[in-house]
């Protein structure tokens, strides 16, 4: 479980030794990390209007889909969903169409673009990556030594 902050701050992580159990070293993370497909990628102008926040700049990351594939359980499928509103506009929301307790009714003359977004937990990534190191390194030095 991650202990959060707020959007723009650091996410730290629960990591004490005294909270952890079957404790193993990572193995066959090189094989794991070539399974994954690093992509450049701008979102679309439509989930930009809808999320303010977000610029109009080339980001890099990954997409949940394939992410998922490997890392199953760092993929969320969310509530939220990119709505086009009869004006034209668009906006995130969690819709439901028989209980609004659940989320939100779908205004009327509006359209569903993308339900149930997808977010991935990439943190995970980082203890895969250093061990990734640690077996090419331990490859690198058997291959100097022969």
């Amino acid at each position: 479980e991650t202990q959060k902050t707020t959007a723009g701050g650091d996410w730290d992580s629960f990591s004490d030794d005294r909270i952890k159990t079957d404790v193993a070293s990572i193995t066959n993370a090189v094989d794991k990390i070539k399974t994954l497909n690093p992509v450049s990628f701008k979102f679309t102008p439509e989930w930009r209007e809808a999320n303010t926040s977000l610029r109009d700049i080339t980001e890099h990351g990954f997409l949940a889909s394939e992410f998922g594939t490997v890392f199953p359980n760092k993929v969320t499928v969310g509530a939220s969903s990119l709505v086009r509103l009869s004006d034209g506009t668009h906006v995130d929301m969690t819709i439901h169409a028989d209980n609004s307790k659940l989320g939100q009714p779908l205004p009327d003359g509006a359209t569903i673009v993308a339900e149930n977004i997808k977010s991935l937990n990439g943190g995970e990534l980082t203890a895969y990556l250093v061990a990734a190191i640690k077996e090419l390194e331990a490859r690198i030095v058997t291959l100097e030594s022969a």
